[in-house]
Parts: C-alpha cells; sequence; structure tokens
C-alpha cells in the first residue's frame, strides 16, 4: 500500500512542479539548476551543452 501512496505522491510532486520536459522526460527546478527525472526516479542535471537550447525551445513554446 505505501508504494501506491509513494506513486502518487510522486504523481502530485511531478504535476505541481514540472517547469518543461527534456527527452519526454519532466523537467524540475531544484539545487539552483534545471533537473530531469529519468526512468528510475532519479534527478539528472540537463548538460550544460544542451541547456541553452533547451530554454530557446521552452521560449517559443510559450510564446503564442
Amino acid at each position: 500500500m505505501s508504494e501506491k501512496k509513494g506513486e502518487k505522491r510522486k504523481e502530485t510532486f511531478l504535476d505541481k512542479k514540472t517547469i518543461g520536459y527534456y527527452k519526454n522526460k519532466p523537467v524540475i527546478r531544484a539545487f539552483g539548476r534545471y533537473m530531469y527525472i529519468d526512468d528510475k526516479g532519479r534527478s539528472k542535471p540537463i548538460p550544460p551543452s544542451e541547456l541553452k537550447k533547451w530554454k530557446e525551445k521552452q521560449k517559443e513554446e510559450s510564446q503564442p
């Protein structure tokens, strides 16, 4: 039962904190960095070489 509760908490956390997607993975802002959540639930930073492209893409999507 606690496993289901943990999954529900994770989903609600990601729903509230997700600011975008990187390679179809949710991205959150944590520890002063943009981190994406991998398939195993671990957070990993977006590589600096990809970060600028990702930010530009997010700006384009947010503008109507």
